[in-house]
This record gives C-alpha cells, structure tokens and sequence, in this order.
C-alpha cells in the first residue's frame, strides 16, 4: 500500500505543540543571556570611563572638574536641561580630545582643561560628548574634589553606607572616582532614607565597586 507522505493535522498539531514548548523554555534563556550581556558591557563602560578618568589625572595632575563643581555633586544626572547633564557633556567631549566643547563657557575651555587636545576616552558609534550606557542612559560620576582619595558622605543612589569607615564623625567611601549606572530598567530612586535605598528601582544599579543587593538595607560595598 502506497504511503501518504502528507502531514495529518494531528501531527501538525503536535508539531506546532513543541515548537511552542521549544520557544517558551528557549526565550527566557534567551532574554537571560542577553541580559547578561548587556550588564557586563555596562561594566566594560563603567571600567572604561573611570580608566579614562584617571589617565587624564596622570597626565595633568588634576581631576578633570567642570568649573563650578562643588563636593559629591553628581555628573550626568537629569535631562540635557540640567546642569549636571550638560557637565556630562562637556567631560565626554573632555575626554574624547575635542577641539570644540558645546559648553566650554560654562566650564572651561579645552585650552584651559586639556591643552594638549589629548585623547583619554577611545569610543565608536558614539556622537561627541555621547557616552552612554546599554540602555541608552549616561553614566553618572562622582569625583574627589578635594583630593584626599576619598568621599564624604557622598550621596549614591541605592548605596547604603552601613559599613562605610567614620572620620571626624562623618561616614567615608575611599573611592576618589565613583561611577555608576542606573541599569536596565532606567530608574533610581535617590536618597539617603532606609525606603530610597532599598527601593526597587536600585536594585539593578552597577556600580564601579563591588556592591552586593540587600533587600533590607540596599546595596552594601563590599571589600
């Protein structure tokens, strides 16, 4: 007897059925890995600016400070309305060696900054004083403005400073360049109360030193 080499619909239906079984355990590994990805290029570009950051201290002997910055102010933050974003924008461009600095007015002309035209920050597909993370956000950044190789009382978004070291009463974080970003899900909440800390929105934050997620206390540095 001649056999039929067609599909019955039982087996279509059963073909289908895998193929949709297949799918729903193959997309979230998927996702997962991609996920993954996206994070450790996060921390690829968290290692990179802060590098960038300290050549240019090796080269001037200097950190390279927008005029005006005052202690623990934070670069990056807002939208391009907000000064913290545009100094943002200005130390990409810093870094890059650009000859023309949209807001050299306002913080310092490149002959002033980095007289040489040098190049610190090496980046592709990006526009100039464009730097941004996987998820399409700046990098937020911290810097020692008083040079003492450390940070006090810095306000970091999600970072609880529990087991931070006290001078003169005051708690201390002996980092002198501190960035970071506020992940995939784009949100932060700021602040230094139990409830800003430990809010959802932290958790995925990445910072440039190694922080473990405590749901009752947020993120803890760790040593």
């Amino acid at each position: 007897m001649k056999r039929n080499n067609n599909f019955t619909l039982v087996e279509l239906l059963v073909s289908i059925g895998i193929i949709v079984i297949l799918a729903a355990i193959l997309v979230p590994v998927v996702s997962s890995a991609i996920g993954k990805a996206e994070v450790a290029k996060a921390k690829t570009g968290i290692t990179t600016l802060v590098n960038a950051i300290k050549q240019y201290e090796s080269t001037y002997h200097k950190l390279p400070l927008p005029d005006g910055y005052e202690e623990n102010d934070i670069i990056g933050d807002g939208d391009s309305s907000d000064t913290s974003y545009k100094r943002y924008k200005w130390l990409i461009e810093l870094l890059q060696g650009q000859e023309t600095l949209s807001n050299s007015s306002t913080f310092g002309t490149q002959a002033k900054k980095n007289p040489r035209k040098m190049q610190f920050l090496d980046i592709q597909g990006n526009n100039p004083g464009e730097f941004l993370d996987p998820w399409d956000n700046n990098y937020r950044i911290i810097l020692d403005k008083n040079y003492k190789s450390k940070l006090i009382k810095p306000e970091i978004p999600g970072v609880t400073d529990s087991n931070w070291k006290e001078e003169d009463s005051k708690k201390v974080l002996y980092y002198d360049i501190v960035v970071w970003s506020i992940g995939p899900d784009g949100e932060f909440k700021a602040g230094k109360n139990k409830s800003d800390r430990t809010d959802d929105s932290n958790e995925d934050n990445i910072y440039s030193f190694n922080t473990g997620w405590d749901k009752n206390a947020g993120h803890v540095v760790q040593r």
